[in-house]
């Protein structure tokens, strides 16, 4: 866990009224989330480099539903961002909704 992760553990551990706590919980999934996608993006980056050292190539098919996939992550992404920016709770339930839907799109294309 990076330094924000430590501060909000810390500052968790002192006694916060009830929003704060809720805040400090929240922020700490937020960091999780970000770590797990950031964790994704490099094991990405990994994929595609050993392709390109075998020299291998994506169908046009799957070139396809890679675009597709990319798209609707990157949506997920900004309205996650935007959510979070303007502290919007709707918009996060949404969010988490698209989440699945886009999960479900990622399985299906690999299956």
């Amino acid at each position: 866990m990076h330094a924000l992760g430590t501060y909000l553990i810390k500052v968790s551990a002192e006694q916060l009224g009830q929003k704060e706590s809720e805040e400090a919980t929240e922020l700490l999934k937020v960091i999780g989330d970000f770590e797990r996608i950031s964790d994704h993006a490099v094991n990405i980056v990994e994929s595609a480099e050993e392709l390109r050292d075998k020299k291998l190539t994506l169908t046009e098919e799957a070139l396809k539903e890679y675009e597709v996939i990319t798209g609707a992550v990157k949506e997920v992404m900004d309205s996650a961002i935007k959510a979070f920016k303007d502290d919007d709770p709707k918009r996060t339930e949404r969010n988490r909704h698209k989440k699945t839907e886009t999960l479900k799109l990622w399985i299906s294309a690999f299956l």
